[in-house]
């Protein structure tokens, strides 16, 4: 009686994890396979500072917001390259059953940390480059 009690418990537990497991790999795989492209990746700050060369202060800090809003590594910051689409990244990094709304969350990132208004200024096919030259933009104009 004892054995069988048990054996149900173990059952159980076993049936749990696995579901946890499965769970993590649907929801999560996109993240990883993303991190190891990005880890494989040259450093493209020289990229970054031929495009912006007396910004790079503000490129770094939308790099870093960037890297916060999609929870990626903020080592990898300039492995991202001025060409990076956001949307491509995003379907590179969500599952697809849910996402963490990596896009809502750069955004308002954005605009908290540069105090502006991105509305109307997205566009599915930016890249990480016309998101730099929107916010300098928008800066400029409210200073």
């Amino acid at each position: 009686m004892l054995s069988t009690g048990w054996g149900w418990i173990l059952a159980a537990l076993t049936a749990s994890v696995t579901c946890v497991w499965i769970w993590k790999r649907i929801t999560g795989a996109g993240q990883h396979r993303f991190e190891r492209l990005l880890h494989s990746r040259p450093d493209h700050s020289e990229s970054w500072q031929a495009a912006f060369p007396n910004e790079m202060p503000t490129v770094e800090r939308i790099l870093k917001n960037f890297c916060e809003a999609f929870m990626l590594n903020d080592n990898y910051r300039f492995k991202l390259e001025p060409s990076d689409v956001i949307v491509s990244i995003y379907r590179a990094t969500t599952g697809p059953v849910a996402d963490d709304m990596q896009l809502e969350s750069f955004i308002i990132r954005l605009e908290n940390t540069f105090q502006i208004d991105l509305t109307g200024h997205w566009d599915a096919n930016a890249t990480l480059e016309d998101v730099v030259r929107t916010i300098l933009n928008k800066t400029l104009h409210s200073r």
